[in-house]
């Protein structure tokens, strides 16, 4: 499910079926709000179709918004926040990998990229970890660390 924007007038939500590839909800709206996608997903439970589950853009609230439907935040939109705090060409060998490992995401499964992450963060665990000189309470490299957060 997602919404696409048309300049600033209006925008379409759309929830799509994986399997038939064919749109089974759409509403026009004019601005992207959470109690939309809640609507959406309310008319089709009561139209009895069973959600098996749900791929959105990582919208706060949507993710842990229905524990009995499986949720997941595309890898589309996982990559570009990956690359909004590492940005393109990170100058770290830490930033270097782990936006290696963004790019890598769509052949990995939940196993494979927890291994992954967990063997990037125990060689560059001292890095992720530095300090601040002048506010020892305060982390170093807060957008590797953001960067690494999204993906846990």
């Amino acid at each position: 499910m997602d919404t696409t924007h048309f300049k600033q007038r209006f925008a379409v939500l759309i929830l799509m079926d994986s399997l038939s590839l064919k749109p089974i909800y759409f509403r026009f709206i004019s601005a992207e709000k959470n109690q939309y996608y809640f609507d959406a997903i309310s008319a089709l439970i009561e139209k009895g179709i069973n959600i098996q589950s749900i791929t959105c853009d990582g919208r706060r609230g949507l993710l842990n918004a229905y524990p009995n439907i499986p949720t997941q935040m595309c890898h589309f939109h996982q990559i570009g926040r990956g690359i909004f705090y590492l940005t393109k060409s990170p100058k770290s060998e830490a930033g270097k990998e782990l936006l290696s490992l963004y790019y890598s995401l769509k052949f990995q499964t939940q196993g494979t990229l927890t291994l992954a992450l967990s063997v990037w963060l125990n060689k560059h665990k001292g890095y992720f970890n530095e300090r601040s000189a002048t506010n020892p309470k305060r982390f170093k490299h807060k957008r590797l660390r953001s960067a690494y957060w999204i993906k846990t």
